[in-house]
């Protein structure tokens, strides 16, 4: 399980209210996960509501799963093409003005990431590699 921060901001002038949902979450059209969102209010001209949301993986090996898909197996170089990660699912959104409620509205959620992976692992290596290098010289 892993925790993700989301940042969300209302510029209207009336408040929204979202409902709690279960969004997908797939990795090269594969399922992987559920990201559980709460529901919560963005008051008007509301910025910076903060919201953590649980996102629950099945158990697999990351790293390999990514690297099957990836092509990168055995001997074979990594062509370091980006994934792709989806969300996807439905929000229940309704809006509020004066205290008063209108009807809710179901607002479906589609959206792709491109994920560089190797890039990102290369770079944690690297500055790790560094980490140890300096302590060697200091010893």
């Amino acid at each position: 399980m892993a925790s993700l921060l989301f940042l969300a901001q209302n510029d209207n002038k009336f408040g929204i209210r979202y409902g709690p949902a279960n969004l997908g979450l797939t990795l090269e059209g594969d399922p992987i996960g559920i990201i559980e969102v709460p529901g919560f209010y963005q008051p008007p001209n509301g910025t910076n509501v903060t919201l953590i949301t649980h996102v629950m993986m099945k158990r697999l090996d990351i790293s390999r799963f990514v690297l099957g898909k990836t092509g990168c197996v055995g001997e074979h170089p990594c062509d370091g093409k980006p994934l792709e990660v989806r969300i996807v699912g439905m929000v229940r959104a309704g809006i509020h003005v004066n205290n008063f409620s209108f009807p809710r509205l179901k607002i479906c959620i589609d959206c792709k990431i491109k994920l560089d992976y190797f890039t990102e692992i290369f770079r944690k290596g690297m500055l790790s590699t560094k980490g140890y290098k300096v302590n060697i010289l200091k010893d």
